[in-house]
């Protein structure tokens, strides 16, 4: 379901921001346009920061380029800023994660630029609004993912913040890189479900599950016209990966960045 005409776009006011949430990024820069005037609010990346579309016109060196611009905001705003990465990124760390559409001749500055900064990542991050926690991912979290990894994942006592832990643990990187690697149908894969960075919102239509006790805000399903929103059960979750910047305010509501 699409919100962006059941909700009023606002000029943000920064004693109302949670946070600003800046969805799949491929060379754009529309972020920039966000965050200007709110450099020391909350800032979530929600990853994808290569491989921009042809038919935009942005070219992978101009993705390079601007993927370089981010990881500089970051270390500029250590405490504030937050960068996840996406099935896009963590690709030039292992090719058996993404196999669609990237930058070849580029793969191995890609990697040694992922590499290199790689302690100023995260898969997943949690904070607490309006007494709901929030979970942001790339993809999206699902149970039926959490549960067909029983060799990594403890289903009753899964903490997404482990999933961070993994990959700040170089010698688990093989395992989690295998887990990462889970692709459904819907995305031309084999797996049952996609991981939490290759799940499609589609997923969440067709009968998986998000994982319980949190609202999920994610990327990674592009669509056109502004947001969707999915419910499973008791729990929604929020594809933002439209171009365009959100905020989540105090009140745990979202909202069109302009």
């Amino acid at each position: 379901m699409s919100f962006r005409n059941t909700i009023t776009l606002i000029e943000y006011e920064m004693n109302n921001i949670s946070c600003i949430i800046i969805p799949d990024v491929h060379g754009r820069t529309f972020w920039r346009d966000a965050v200007k005037g709110h450099e020391n609010d909350p800032i979530i990346f929600l990853g994808d920061y290569l491989d921009p579309y042809d038919h935009e016109g942005i070219t992978p060196n101009e993705a390079y380029n601007e993927f370089k611009d981010i990881i500089e905001f970051k270390k500029r705003h250590m405490d504030n800023v937050v960068l996840l990465l996406g099935n896009h990124d963590m690709g030039y760390l292992d090719t058996g994660i993404n196999e669609c559409r990237r930058d070849y001749p580029g793969s191995r500055r890609n990697k040694e630029l992922i590499l290199q900064n790689l302690d100023l990542f995260d898969l997943v991050h949690c904070i607490e609004v309006n007494e709901e926690k929030v979970l942001f991912s790339h993809a999206g979290i699902s149970r039926e993912w959490i549960e067909s990894c029983p060799w990594l994942f403890d289903k009753e006592n899964f903490r997404p913040e482990f999933l961070n832990e993994l990959l700040h643990d170089t010698d688990k990187h093989q395992e989690l890189f295998l887990a990462l690697s889970y692709v459904s149908k819907m995305r031309g894969g084999y797996d049952c479900c996609g991981s939490a960075i290759w799940a499609d919102i589609r997923e969440f239509l067709q009968g998986c599950h998000f994982l319980e006790g949190y609202m999920h805000i994610f990327g990674h399903t592009l669509h056109s016209d502004g947001a969707y929103m999915v419910k499973t059960g008791n729990t929604e979750g929020y594809c933002l990966d439209c171009m365009e910047a959100f905020i989540l305010n105090d009140a745990g509501e979202l909202d069109f960045a302009i």
